[in-house]
């Protein structure tokens, strides 16, 4: 069930592909006044959001899961994967965006501690995640002054959704701690 999960999220997260990427899919999901005073019709459940595949963190505080939406015009749809902390509810949507967001702000945070810069695996929807892509940023938040200790990955190693979400976390706690350390 786990390598189940594992490959679906690594599939949905997708970080990297193809030469010429689609343009990102706009979803509207807002029900017009009709919809929402008449029936459940197939076009009002293709509004609907889709829940996926999930898997809850052995501590069950981190609850790893799959949201689909649909543009039916388009007939398209995009697969994100959530993070959601179960004790504040608080839900954060792991992209391929989103971590190209966290290198660059790692890059941002070494030059203005006067480290170089950090030339990081662009990330793109439909790329699996590595080991690699995955240590370029432990690496370098790693080697800041202030971050802590920061885990990496053996090369080879399948990163399971959960890891990842938990892992992803960590980094961006310990690029916190590296950006307090040098302003306080």
């Amino acid at each position: 069930m786990k390598k189940i999960l594992l490959m679906t999220a690594i599939a949905a997260m997708g970080l990297g592909g193809c030469d010429k990427r689609p343009e990102p899919l706009k979803i509207d999901n807002a029900l017009t006044a009709e919809e929402i005073a008449g029936r459940l019709t197939p076009e009002v459940m293709w509004k609907m959001s889709r829940a996926g595949g999930s898997s809850l963190s052995p501590d069950g505080r981190t609850l790893l899961y799959q949201q689909t939406d649909y543009n039916m015009a388009e007939n398209r749809g995009v697969t994100t994967i959530r993070v959601e902390d179960m004790d504040s509810k608080a839900v954060t949507c792991l992209t391929a965006a989103s971590w190209n967001r966290l290198t660059a702000k790692i890059n941002e945070v070494r030059a203005a501690r006067g480290y170089g810069s950090i030339s990081f695996t662009t990330a793109y929807a439909g790329q699996t995640i590595t080991a690699a892509i995955y240590n370029e940023a432990a690496n370098a938040i790693g080697n800041l002054t202030g971050a802590g200790s920061v885990s990496t990955v053996s090369a080879g190693t399948k990163l399971e959704a959960t890891y990842f979400a938990n892992s992803y976390s960590a980094l961006k706690e310990a690029l916190n701690r590296a950006i307090s350390s040098y302003n306080g």
